[in-house]
């Protein structure tokens, strides 16, 4: 696999990013925390969806970013010269993963959904997430994670890596098809001893058929005589049906006509009812007549009070008003005269928050300026501690040992180089000291700056916020001021507008007491007037209620003769309901006598069918066993040939780890002795794939030796096992490989020879990824990516 493009949107540190990868030997660098490893990650994340995130996989977006912003991971890399994209993404905070793999360049997708991807993932690389993580990429601090790891799962992780794994599953399907042929094969030899009692069933159902088929032609002419009886029944009953069909509809008929006959004599009878009382209704209305007359002219006179009574109201409150106004111009006038004295000062108090906002600013930009320096200074100091403690514990080792003890580097006997050893160690302790003592300094002064920068924030923010405070009295006196004068102006408008109005209101000449009279005797006779007018409307109904009711007559009389002819229909039709409930329950009986007989036919026919049905499967049976009888011999030589292919699956699987581990043996041992300049030359590694060191005098356990020559060979074990990766892939597929902060532990002069050593191995490997805080790799390296922090503290990389 080779990385060739990674995009980033919203990805933990990184807002946006864009990186096109080459091939050959690349350094990441940056100082801690700004993001390095984070890209690595994402090119995990791609691939593996949340199995490689340090977090769930809804804590991978970005802080701060906006609630629908989409978090995109977008990886493009090729495998064996086919192009393949993977895309994963997620639209908001709490919307799921989406994810889609592109293979060869094709429009459509190969795989979508998470699941499907992290699939086609691990079946194209051959590797899931554990494994790619133990051999070709190394997080950060994991270079020793096989060695770390348990005898047997360290196993079967390498097994896997180099293909091992792939023979041992054939291995196992070949012995599950061997034990379900050998259980086949067992059953067929069971199952044929069977044969001739089948054959001997096959002649007694033959007999069966012969006996049911009889008794089935007995119950079908049974059943076609009931049917006959029936048909005759059902005729029958079909003509009185008719009739007693035609007696119901006249019956009906009756009924209805009958009763609008009643409906129509209630009707007339309720008509003769409202004429009567027409006449009282008349009479009332012409002893009314008098007082509805006297209404129109009480009406007038109490309109004319009205509208009097209105232009007097509409004065007496002008009056209100104009009082009112006079008490508020006077009082805006007293107002403007005690606000006019007032200082304003607004443009003063504008200047003053301005220079103090500039203040607060710059000593927010000098705390974090502070902040960060401190930080520089404290993992300075930390380094220095570390150094001390791990001198003094090589000390006090020396001097519990004595003069016959063992160098902690190299092991060997210390002899008449003890003193000489304990005062180079001194020295050096005592120069960590004198650096401990610098950077404890360092820090305290950077800690005072802190704090005098801390008390200059405060005081600019207190000067700020009186500052606020002035500029917020300011502005509210001059607003009190511009509304105390609009009050005024408006105040005297609305005096001269009431002015006019009341100057131009004539006297009106209003009695209240004889317009309550007048109101009180217009309401009496309007209601007179409204009840002489319905009066009226209701005596004019009589000449329509008189022809209704002649009408009301004609249909009386034309209803009960329809009612007579229908009965006289009735007596005609002469229809006999006994008869008709004899031949219903006659045509019953004859349709249960032939539900009978089909059913008794049908279980004839249907016994018939299952026997047939059962010598069908007895012959089907009897068939099948002479055929296993052949197959037998067939599956016989096929379990000898599984057995066969089984042990020559073991054969290669031994054969095949006896080569690997000596491979990368040399691999490692190789790299090693390029790194140490001949100091290690071999790497020895047991069956359990255990690390041993020989140091030109013996072999010994990797725990026997100092920290930084561990990780050394840990580091060169790595990549051993991706060189034989890579190899036994054939050479198609180029490979990468990625080494996460590997150099830590070593000196100068290692790390020179390590990085030489790589270099060397860009024949295997096409792209080599080293991430490290170190500087100074830019200079060694063709290929450099810087992460750096922008102000908003979000990272950024480009090559330099």
């Amino acid at each position: 696999m080779i990385l060739r493009r990674l995009s980033l949107r919203n990805f933990r540190k990184y807002r946006s990013c864009e990186l096109e990868f080459p091939q050959g030997l690349i350094g990441v660098v940056g100082r801690n925390g700004m993001g390095k490893t984070t890209l690595l990650e994402a090119v995990a994340f791609a691939l593996y969806g949340a199995n490689a995130s340090r977090t769930r996989a809804k804590g991978v977006r970005r802080d701060g970013c906006e609630a629908d912003a989409a978090c995109e991971v977008e990886l493009e890399f090729e495998l064996e010269g086919r192009p393949c994209r993977v895309l994963r993404r997620a639209r908001g905070s709490g919307e799921m993963w989406q994810a889609e793999l592109w293979d060869g360049g094709g429009a459509d997708p190969a795989a979508t959904g998470p699941r499907d991807v992290d699939a086609a993932v691990q079946q194209r690389l051959a590797m899931d997430y554990t494994t790619f993580t133990r051999s070709v990429f190394s997080k950060q601090k994991e270079v020793a994670a096989l060695s770390d790891a348990q005898p047997e799962e360290r196993r079967a992780a390498i097994r896997r890596m180099v293909g091992i794994e792939t023979i041992s599953k054939a291995r196992a399907l070949a012995a599950g098809e061997l034990r379900d042929k050998e259980k086949e094969l067992e059953g067929a030899r069971r199952n044929i001893e069977a044969l001739p009692e089948r054959a001997a069933e096959a002649e007694r159902v033959r007999a069966e058929i012969r006996l049911a088929a009889s008794a089935a032609r007995k119950a079908v002419g049974e059943a076609r005589a009931a049917a006959r009886r029936l048909k005759a029944a059902t005729s029958t009953l079909a003509v009185l049906e008719r009739k007693q069909r035609a007696d119901a509809d006249l019956d009906k008929r009756f009924s209805r006509t009958d009763a609008e006959l009643v409906a129509a004599r209630n009707n007339a009878e309720r008509l003769e009812g409202e004429l009567a009382a027409l006449g009282t209704k008349k009479a009332e209305s012409a002893a009314l007549a008098g007082e509805a007359k006297a209404f129109g002219a009480v009406r007038k006179e109490k309109e004319r009070l009205d509208r009097a009574s209105g232009r007097h109201e509409e004065r007496v409150a002008l009056e209100r008003d104009l009082e009112r106004a006079k008490r508020q111009a006077d009082e805006t006038a007293r107002q403007c005269e005690s606000l006019a004295g007032a200082p304003g000062g607004t443009r003063q108090a504008a200047r003053r928050q301005k220079a103090a906002g500039a203040e607060q600013r710059a000593a927010a930009e000098d705390a974090r300026r502070l902040h960060r320096t401190l930080a520089d200074a404290r993992e300075r100091r930390g380094s220095a501690v570390s150094a001390r403690e791990r001198l003094d514990r090589a000390i006090a080792d020396i001097r519990a040992q004595g003069a016959s003890g063992t160098c902690p580097t190299c092991h060997r006997e210390l002899g008449g180089t003890y003193e000489e050893i304990l005062e180079h160690l001194a020295r050096e302790r005592n120069g960590l000291h004198e650096a401990c003592s610098t950077a404890d300094a360092e820090v305290g002064r950077i800690e005072e700056l802190l704090r005098r920068a801390a008390e200059r924030s405060a005081r600019a923010d207190r000067s700020v916020a009186d500052a606020a405070e002035e500029v917020r009295r300011a502005a509210e006196q001059t607003s009190r001021m511009a509304g105390a004068r609009e009050k005024g102006t408006a105040a005297r408008g609305e005096l001269r507008r009431l002015g006019k109005r009341l100057a131009a209101l004539r006297r009106v000449d209003y009695d209240a007491v004889r317009h309550e009279t007048a109101r009180r005797e217009s309401e009496r006779l309007e209601k007179v007037h409204r009840k002489v007018e319905l009066l009226r409307k209701e005596v004019a109904r009589e000449p329509g209620l008189r022809r209704e009711l002649h009408a009301c007559r004609k249909k009386e009389e034309a209803l009960a003769r329809a009612a007579a002819a229908t009965e006289r229909r009735r007596r005609a039709l002469g229809f006999d309901r006994e008869a008709f409930q004899a031949a219903r329950a006659a045509a019953e009986q004859a349709r249960l006598a032939d539900k009978s007989a089909a059913l008794e036919s049908g279980r004839a026919e249907a016994a018939t069918a299952r026997l047939r049905e059962r010598l069908a499967q007895v012959l089907d049976d009897v068939e099948r066993l002479e055929m296993l009888r052949v197959r037998i011999a067939e599956d016989e030589e096929q379990v000898r040939y599984l057995r066969r292919a089984g042990a020559l699956l073991d054969g290669f699987r031994g054969e095949l780890i006896g080569r690997v581990r000596p491979q990368i043996e040399e691999h490692a041992s190789y790299l090693l002795d390029q790194v140490t300049a001949g100091r290690y030359p071999r790497v020895v590694l047991d069956d359990d794939y255990n690390i041993a060191l020989d140091d030109g005098e013996g072999v010994f356990p990797l725990k026997r030796f100092s920290g930084g020559e561990e990780d050394l060979a840990n580091l060169c074990l790595r990549i051993a096992i991706a060189q034989v990766v890579a190899q036994r892939a054939g050479g198609q597929s180029p490979s990468v490989v990625v080494l996460d902060e590997v150099f830590a532990a070593q000196d100068s002069d290692r790390r020179e020879k390590l990085l030489q050593a790589l270099g060397r191995l860009q024949e295997i490997f096409r792209q080599i990824i080293l991430i490290t805080h170190m500087e100074d790799i830019h200079d060694r390296v063709p290929h450099v990516l810087r992460i750096t922090e922008n102000a908003a503290r979000e990272a950024e990389a480009a090559w330099m």
